[in-house]
């Protein structure tokens, strides 16, 4: 019956300029909250077994809850400084700093919103729109909610801009890591012939061409690539060197016929320098 009594009280008295919704829990959820102190002794009455007053956040109150539990108190002494001065509740865990929700345009603050919202620490967490806190009972019931006292009894101030940016914030999409293969031998020799030609000096681009050819030439001769890629590889190469692509492929493609034709000699190991 007191916490019955108590919770009619709230209903009535002027803790934010007007009497408070409230709900018992365990029994109900926020959306069953009342607000007349009639409908809050019965509500209560009929679920004798509730231990607190909870009171919803959100539109249905104008009210959210910045709650620090004993994780988040470095969080809150460090950062003391920027908050107005308003209610606060102390509890068997931690403290509740209760504010007003800012007004539209502001997007509605979602319950909860997690402390990586804040500065990405634990023990920090906001009650907003769909959540609810346990309420101190008022004078003479507050032996019916031990553990919870108001710590500081002052009119409740607008929630910190700071804070609202915070919880507001659009989540960072994380970007999906590009999966990196490792290259192949054969991968390995067609990159350093074509960079070994792309990157050719002015006045010896036609001989690096050549030379680039013939080594392409040689692993046509081994299977491991076909004599139109290997020309198209080279030359395309000497192009971004600067060579014109006619010049270019005529000369790629002597190179690659005279590394198919002498590879069996082994005159010539340039690949090997590569």
């Amino acid at each position: 019956m007191s916490l019955a009594l108590a919770a009619a009280e709230l209903t009535k008295r002027p803790s934010r300029g007007s009497g408070l919704s409230v709900f018992p829990v365990p029994g109900c959820a926020p959306r069953e909250a009342v607000d007349r102190p009639q409908q809050a002794y019965r509500l209560f009455m009929a679920h004798s077994a509730a231990r607190h007053i909870a009171v919803p956040m959100g539109v249905a109150t104008m009210l959210v809850a910045i709650c620090i539990e004993r994780a988040g108190m470095q969080w809150l002494r460090h950062n003391f400084a920027r908050f107005p001065s308003t209610r606060v509740h102390s509890l068997p865990h931690g403290y509740d700093l209760i504010y007003r929700l800012p007004l539209p345009p502001v997007p509605i603050i979602g319950c909860p919103q997690a402390a990586h919202n804040l500065l990405a620490l634990r023990g920090v967490s906001v009650q907003g729109e769909g959540g609810w806190i346990a309420w101190p009972a008022p004078a003479p019931y507050q032996h019916v909610t031990p553990g919870y006292v108001v710590a500081l009894e002052a009119p409740i101030a607008p929630l910190p801009k700071w804070i609202v940016v915070r919880v507001t914030a659009r989540p960072k999409v994380k970007e999906t890591p590009v999966r990196r293969f490792a290259l192949r031998g054969i991968d390995v020799q067609r990159a350093r012939i074509a960079a070994f030609v792309r990157h050719s000096a002015q006045g010896t681009r036609a001989d690096v061409a050549f030379a680039g050819g013939y080594a392409a030439g040689r692993l046509v001769a081994q299977g491991a690539l076909g004599e139109a890629a290997a020309v198209e590889l080279v030359a395309e190469a000497a192009v971004e060197a600067g060579l014109s692509r006619q010049e270019a492929r005529r000369v790629t493609r002597r190179g690659v016929r005279a590394g198919l034709a002498e590879v069996s000699s082994g005159a010539w190991t340039y690949t090997k320098t590569l």
